[in-house]
């Protein structure tokens, strides 16, 4: 038998169990806090009611529970185990989780404060709060800048062909560039660790409440949001607020909220037989994502090998121990290449050569044997148009909601109408 086998092979099954286990765990202590209400909700009120503990609601929770009393209400559950191992980021998380970390470019802000008309969303302004996500060493979060073997060969590349070589956080230019990552001490860092985990246990004014599932924004005669309407564990409860309500339930579950709760399309309300509330057809429009996929693979011969991160099969007793004492090693480490920004020739013509609109990362894999008879290694090279002028749409599906589906998996129709735009394929293309 092979230890990585052993190991690695019962990650699955450790994920389930601590997952079954942390909802069990909310569970009672939820039917305890309840108990004495007799299943009828007891209203309680905040400064403020954040609905969604994702990357973004996390941050505002954090920081509005510096001075106010806030409530988060998140439908999932507290990360298990496996979840902070750097690693295992291919195997518990998917894309968006991978610790990824960007700025992005100072037009990317300017073109969102154009867009809204807002001027606070200038690079300029925004610069002082990502100082204060990461600056220096006290930040909430941890920027890992270490560089892999492999980046030598990659920036050597650039050389040969011309590019600049810069920091992927310094204005994010056309270049050949690092990837870094939000990891310290080997474990992944995420707004949960650096805004919540902290403080949740020390302030008394911060409120987590895991598993809850919100079902309805509750609007006063004028419109105004005062608070929610949401099931903890199946129980229905209600909070008021006295300041704001803050939806951050994501791209597909916010304007998916709204509509559920009369704010949206006026057709697609009135098809679902819910009350019309505000009629505001921009609900669920203008979805917008990044399009990822892979466009080569290849391998390396065994020359690559002391550019790959790799465990060979009788050094992995000592890979778990000196994880565990010290966080590092290759378990502490996310296996990202390389990566290079480039400006599409559309983004040329358009005038933004210094705006880059496709992101190509090379991914190295480890060998899946962990053994050191292996005589080649994967590769593959991702790409990723980050600036797509192909928008979708987010909807309600009418037919389901009649039908007393609930279940918001099952209710929002999602199309992304990628490539709907002919010059996002040349794009596509040219990258």
């Amino acid at each position: 038998m092979k230890l990585s086998s052993f190991v690695f092979g019962a990650i699955p099954l450790i994920i389930q169990y601590y997952a079954k286990k942390y909802m069990e765990d909310d569970k009672t202590i939820a039917l305890q806090d309840l108990e004495n209400d007799y299943g009828i909700p007891r209203i309680k009120s905040y400064d403020f009611i954040i609905v969604g503990g994702g990357t973004a609601g996390c941050v505002v929770a954090g920081r509005l529970s510096e001075r106010f009393n806030v409530l988060l209400l998140e439908a999932g559950g507290t990360p298990i185990p496996p979840a902070h191992v750097s690693y295992f980021t291919r195997d518990v998380a998917v894309a968006p989780d991978i610790n990824y970390f960007y700025e992005g470019s100072p037009l990317d802000w300017d073109g969102y404060a154009a867009m809204t008309g807002d001027a606070t969303w200038r690079y300029e302004n925004v610069l002082e709060f990502w100082k204060k996500n990461y600056y220096g060493v006290g930040g909430p979060l941890t920027l890992n800048s270490d560089i892999p073997p492999i980046w030598s060969k990659w920036a050597e590349a650039a050389a040969e062909l011309g590019f600049t070589v810069a920091d992927p956080n310094a204005q994010q230019i056309p270049s050949f560039a690092p990837v870094q990552m939000l990891i310290g001490s080997g474990a992944r860092v995420s707004t949960y660790t650096g805004y919540i985990k902290p403080y949740e246990e020390i302030r008394a004014n911060l409120t987590v409440i895991r598993y809850a599932n919100v079902e309805q924004i509750l609007l006063d005669q004028n419109n105004r949001a005062y608070g929610v309407a949401y099931t903890r564990h199946g129980i229905p409860q209600i909070a008021h607020a006295s300041n704001e309500v803050i939806l951050s339930a994501g791209a597909m579950n916010s304007p998916l909220l709204l509509m559920l709760s009369g704010v949206g399309p006026r057709e697609v309300l009135e098809q679902a037989e819910i009350p019309v509330k505000v009629n505001i057809p921009a609900v669920g429009q203008n979805l917008n994502d990044h399009i990822w996929f892979m466009i080569q693979s290849f391998k390396f011969n065994a020359s690559a090998s002391p550019y790959i991160p790799r465990i060979l099969e009788e050094d992995l007793e000592a890979a778990f121990t000196t994880y565990l004492e010290t966080g590092e090693g290759v378990l502490g480490q996310v296996e990202a290449g390389p990566q290079a920004f480039h400006a599409s020739s559309r983004a040329i013509v358009e005038g933004e050569p210094a705006w880059s609109d496709v992101r190509i990362t090379l991914t190295t894999m480890c060998p899946l044997s962990f053994s050191d008879d292996v005589d080649s290694w994967t590769a593959c090279y991702h790409m990723e148009l980050d600036r797509m002028k192909s928008r979708g749409s987010v909807s309600l599906n009418t037919t389901a909601y009649l039908d007393g589906v609930r279940d918001v998996t099952k209710l929002v129709l999602i199309d992304f109408k990628a490539f709907d735009v002919a010059s996002d394929l040349d794009v596509a293309l040219d990258g």
